[in-house]
């Protein structure tokens, strides 16, 4: 849309009548300058927007590429991105793949959480790819009795907080996190605050 709105406005420049038919020493100032910067605009965006037309996949170009690299991955109908449910056991594994993978290259993390069930949890991890603008939902059932998962904050810096806040709330156990401890609660909080069976009878909150 930026590159569309960099070549309008380029094209303006050179069939305007009010650089034409009011042309002042200020005006061609102003234009001249406009003319240079949307040069220059053009000019740096132009790879990442070939890149975006060659390598940009939709819904069903994504979900025939995981699925033929993991065929263990079930993609979920709904959603305005396209969902995939993957093992616990090789989530770090297919992470990885996600990020390095050329014409994938979901290098952000944007998003991490989990879902309680009542009957297992579910993380869920956004991704996108800030080079080809294409997204993705990764999710994850859980044990909800011993919740545990990899972590991927050696892949993604914004896994490392997002973790620590979903295993004291959640009480999921992170493998190989570097650093694994209470967010916001204090050490000795007893429970895990977003489970749905959660009760705390002296603030008298349950959910």
């Amino acid at each position: 849309m930026v590159y569309c709105w960099l070549t309008h406005s380029y094209t303006r420049y050179q069939h305007s009548n009010l650089f034409t038919d009011r042309q002042t020493p200020l005006t061609t100032h102003l234009w001249n300058l406009e003319f240079l910067y949307l040069e220059f605009a053009l000019r740096l965006l132009e790879f990442d927007y070939l890149e975006f037309v060659i390598y940009h996949m939709d819904r069903e170009a994504l979900k025939e590429k995981i699925i033929a690299k993991w065929p263990e991955a079930v993609a979920l109908e709904g959603g305005e991105w396209l969902n995939v449910q993957v093992p616990a056991e090789n989530w770090h594994e297919i992470a990885l793949w996600l990020r390095d993978e050329g014409d994938l290259y979901f290098d952000y993390l944007f998003c991490l959480t989990c879902v309680d069930w009542l009957k297992h949890l579910t993380m869920v991890y956004h991704l996108t790819s800030t080079r080809y603008r294409h997204n993705l939902v990764i999710k994850a059932n859980l044990d909800r009795t011993i919740p545990v998962i990899e972590t991927v904050a050696d892949l993604w810096r914004t896994a490392d907080f997002h973790e620590r806040e979903v295993y004291e709330m959640y009480g999921v156990h992170f493998t190989n996190h570097p650093d694994l401890r209470k967010l916001i609660l204090p050490d000795d909080f007893e429970g895990f605050p977003m489970r749905k069976d959660f009760e705390d009878p002296i603030n008298m909150i349950k959910l």
